[in-house]
């Protein structure tokens, strides 16, 4: 779950769950599980981040990013796979997310490109997002870079980079 917006101030609140082993399917509408993730975190976090029901946000165009997508640099990372969906926040201040989690292999030595890597594919994510019609562009993006997804306990596996998606469809780095 992403929250934005300044703080004292009304957020928006962009809940997903995103597997990018399972690809979704191309133009489907879901919703985010609320259930779930107050289950999984509501010990962890605020609990005015779990005031909402799956009405107040849902799920929109997603698309993948293969292998084949991202040519030599796919193959250097030893990039697994990649989706990217659109979350719409219907709540008190309204707005949408282009969110993506992508798979690699990359080792350690990924880590320090880790941000330009993720800048990287969410500019392909949003091309892909704009070719759907969708008019305006989103408001926010985010990318969640898992390096070596089968590894447990190492903090250096997530890597997650936040953008702020202006006009021209050009990201400005939040986080």
């Amino acid at each position: 779950m992403f929250v934005i917006g300044p703080r004292g101030r009304r957020e928006s609140t962009f809940p997903f769950q995103i597997d990018p082993r399972d690809a979704p399917i191309f133009g489907t509408v879901g919703e985010p599980a609320a259930r779930y993730l107050r289950s999984r975190f509501e010990k962890a976090l605020p609990t005015k981040y779990f005031e909402f029901d799956d009405r107040d946000a849902v799920t929109d165009t997603c698309i993948t990013i293969s292998p084949a997508d991202v040519g030599w640099l796919g193959g250097k990372l030893r990039f697994q796979s990649g989706a990217f969906c659109v979350v719409f926040w219907k709540g008190a201040s309204p707005g949408s997310m282009l969110i993506g989690v992508a798979l690699a292999d990359g080792d350690p030595w990924m880590r320090p490109f880790a941000r330009r890597v993720c800048r990287w594919l969410t500019e392909i994510a949003l091309v892909r997002v704009a070719a759907t019609d969708r008019e305006p562009p989103p408001d926010y993006a985010a990318c969640l870079l898992v390096d070596r997804p089968n590894r447990s306990g190492a903090t250096e596996t997530l890597q997650v980079h936040v953008y702020e998606v202006r006009r021209d469809a050009t990201l400005a780095y939040v986080n």
